[in-house]
């Protein structure tokens, strides 16, 4: 079985190269890299914990593109040689496409995955490489589920089917992503201006209106006094240099944490903790959950395979932990059947659990999958229409409270004023 390498290595331009490649072990990683023509600097293993960054990548929208074409190419016998050639033209086909927002372009993405399409038709066509196994040389491109899928396809000599179904499995992950990424577009928006707002009103609201009172020899509430205080200290350059500072140092060591198991799990427990946001998360994972265990399942992949196959890419720290206990379960022989593991694990949702107890009477286990991952998914698109409404309706009551407070502090000291005119 393949470990991934991270490595660094020297293309022949002189430029540096950062990657991952799979590998049977280093030695072969090495080897693989020269192939390619790269000079490798330094290989390091990855270990097979979840890696954070997965949870942030973007794969290039080329991938579906890729495995639709394959699938109809296969079905009409263009194999090989010619399917790779079209491909490799729509990925640069894809990487000449111009964008109104350069930032969303993804252009470095589409590069990478240009440039391990060519080394994978290398590989395929002049190295004798097996498909599914120069997939599974490119992790960073390739997930393992789609290295299994073609593995499986290559064994039943219906590749055309698989590339079809893992193209399904990729639009129903980008539409559950796509889901999450817009139900997290306003909170982002609101926080950023809510919080341009309060900075403006305590940097030059508060601090005009302060300078006024004083000229009337009106006293200031004590509560304007701590905020005049803390806008004295924010305009210090020092200050400033050292909040700054502080962020960053707090950023580079925070990313060093999350980039260990433990920092990637204490991230995932915290997001699942959030209200509101929290199940939301945890909808979405168990999504692609179910559809990558139907998806493998239904491919003739044994259990015990689907899991370890399914652990590191469902997109969750704290879910590969509680797969990782229904294997172990497997592996030790302390229950018969896959709907037993997940019983007994005491980690899913009784409704995962239910329709596994089907599977288990039926035999079919990748049709209730898909059916609990559909289910799932509604849940999702659900959640994702409420969330604007009912942050909204938060947002609305927090800044309520924000200009109760800055009108407390502006105009308590009017009455006094009155009284001093008077």
């Amino acid at each position: 079985m393949n470990a991934t390498y991270e490595y660094r290595a020297v293309d022949e331009a002189g430029r540096i190269v950062r990657d991952y490649i799979g590998a049977e072990s280093k030695q072969a990683a090495i080897e693989s890299l020269k192939r390619q023509g790269l000079n490798p600097v330094a290989v390091v293993e990855r270990g097979s914990t979840f890696d954070i960054r997965t949870m942030f990548s973007r794969r290039p929208q080329q991938r579906l593109i890729m495995f639709r074409s394959l699938a109809q190419l296969f079905e009409n016998g263009i194999i090989n040689d010619d399917a790779f050639d079209i491909v490799i033209n729509q990925a640069k086909l894809a990487l000449s496409e111009k964008s109104f927002i350069p930032f969303l372009s993804n252009r470095k993405a589409k590069e990478r995955f240009l440039r391990s399409l060519i080394s994978l038709k290398h590989d395929v066509s002049e190295n004798g490489v097996l498909l599914h196994e120069a997939m599974a040389k490119r992790p960073r491109e390739f997930t393992a589920v789609e290295a299994a899928m073609t593995e499986a396809g290559h064994e039943t000599g219906d590749m055309a089917s698989v590339f079809q179904r893992i193209a399904k499995f990729l639009e129903l992950d980008r539409k559950t992503s796509k889901q999450l990424s817009d139900a997290m577009v306003y909170p982002w928006i609101v926080m950023v201006l809510g919080t341009l707002v309060v900075g403006f009103i305590m940097l030059f609201v508060i601090p005009q209106f302060a300078g006024f009172y004083k000229g009337f020899d009106v006293p200031i509430p004590p509560a304007m006094t701590m905020v005049l205080g803390i806008t004295a200290v924010l305009e210090q350059p020092l200050v400033i240099f050292a909040f700054f500072g502080a962020i960053g140092l707090a950023g580079f060591f925070g990313a060093r944490f999350l980039a260990t198991p433990a920092g990637a799990l204490a991230f995932d427990k915290a997001r699942m903790r959030i209200p509101i946001l929290g199940p939301f998360f945890a909808k979405s994972v168990l999504v692609r959950l179910t559809r990558v265990l139907a998806m493998l399942l239904r491919s003739g992949k044994i259990h015990t395979e689907v899991l370890a196959i399914a652990a590191p890419v469902v997109g969750s720290p704290v879910f590969a932990t509680k797969i990782s206990v229904v294997r172990k379960l497997l592996d030790d022989g302390l229950v018969g059947s896959l709907y037993e593991a997940f019983a007994k694990s005491n980690e899913f949702d009784p409704q995962l659990i239910g329709l596994l107890q089907v599977g288990a009477k039926t035999g079919d286990y990748a049709t209730p999958l898909e059916k609990i991952a559909t289910y799932y998914e509604e849940d999702v698109e659900s959640a994702a229409a409420r969330f604007p409404q009912i942050l909204s309706t938060m947002m609305t009551v927090v800044l309520g409270v924000i200009v109760g407070g800055v009108l407390t502090l502006v105009y308590g000291p009017l009455s006094s004023l009155s009284s001093s005119i008077h």
